[in-house]
């Protein structure tokens, strides 16, 4: 057993530091390819979420597909719970814009009904795919639209200020994500070979980490008589969160609300896209038992009330935070028991 330990140590170790080394990366190649800041801080969340990405693909390749699943959903009520919930108690509060919240967490809750109908096996892998590219597509094409376009689309004339300010709230709260990041490291990222290559070691880390976590933590945790089910929606959810954690906390402490709000959303975002439904369509993700069921709904319950106190006052306020943790604190007490 202690040789499962110290790979499960270690792996965990390597997929931390690898994810530290990958968002200076994705700036790098946000300048290369000249992107909005939109996108930008998209493509940053993306890196930020290689931890549980990366450690569910791993877990549903090698034929755990409860624990894969499970790392994902868990992995994205941790993110509300703790990127929202934990940040408004600890800031005293995070502000943001009501319709940038709405804007993003409608996309959110779409994407988690998608992936919800995908695991109950209500709809296919290919057919779910194809239906998040068709949400998420425009949502990016939102992140990335000069504002001034938005005139020229064929929408009712009534349509259109309500869409160019929910637009510019969005890209806002997005832009604004990117732009604390570079502030983090000093400015803008230059374009260099070796921030290259510390990026390509940094994302070598974490796929290796990940899979050392992966297969030490399942016989771990039977030797251990911990339950199969609390492996990826508690265990490894939370433990491969905790890097976007420290991000998010510097965040809210600074006053960056609106970032701290588009961090959370969009990571569970692309947790959903690229943790479950590219990987159903070559190993599939149906039939995970109730414990799947349990998560997602859980998910939808726990992300609905976030929006819904962040949109009533313009933002989550420290009462408003205690809430969500026992939400969180809910589903955790079902869970084990």
């Amino acid at each position: 057993m202690t040789t499962l330990v110290i790979r499960f140590l270690v792996g965990l170790a390597f997929m931390s530091a690898g994810s530290w080394l990958l968002p200076p990366l994705a700036d790098w190649m946000s300048d290369r390819l000249d992107l909005p800041e939109g996108l930008a801080g998209s493509l940053a969340a993306l890196a930020a979420d290689s931890p549980e990405i990366t450690t569910a693909i791993v877990a549903l390749a090698s034929g755990a597909r409860d624990v894969g699943v499970g790392v994902v959903l868990g992995s994205n009520l941790y993110n509300i719970a703790a990127l929202l919930g934990l940040s408004a108690v600890v800031a005293g509060g995070v502000r943001v814009r009501r319709r940038a919240i709405q804007f993003h967490g409608a996309v959110s809750i779409v994407v988690t009904l998608l992936a919800t109908a995908l695991v109950y096996g209500t709809i296919g892998p290919f057919v779910a795919f194809v239906l998040l590219v068709a949400v998420v597509t425009p949502y990016l094409g939102v992140l990335a639209v000069r504002t001034d376009d938005i005139s020229a689309l064929p929408l009712p004339a009534r349509a259109i200020g309500p869409l160019k300010r929910a637009v510019l709230d969005a890209r806002r709260e997005s832009g604004e994500e990117h732009r604390e990041r570079e502030r983090e490291r000093g400015g803008p990222r230059v374009a260099s070979l070796s921030t290259a290559l510390f990026g390509i070691a940094g994302l070598a880390a974490v796929i290796g980490g990940g899979t050392a976590t992966v297969n030490a933590a399942i016989p771990l945790a039977e030797r251990l008589d911990v339950p199969r089910a609390l492996v990826g929606p508690l265990i490894l959810a939370a433990l491969t969160g905790l890097p976007n954690v420290s991000t998010t906390f510097r965040l809210a402490r600074h006053g960056r609300g609106r970032a701290v709000v588009s961090e959370a959303l969009n990571s569970n975002t692309i947790n959903v896209i690229v943790g479950i439904a590219v990987p159903a369509l070559f190993v599939g993700v149906r039939g995970n038992g109730a414990t799947s069921h349990t998560e997602i709904w859980w998910l939808l319950a726990t992300t609905a009330i976030a929006i819904a106190l962040g949109s009533r006052r313009g933002g989550l306020t420290r009462v408003d935070g205690y809430v969500v943790l026992a939400v969180y604190a809910a589903f955790v007490a079902v869970l084990v028991l």
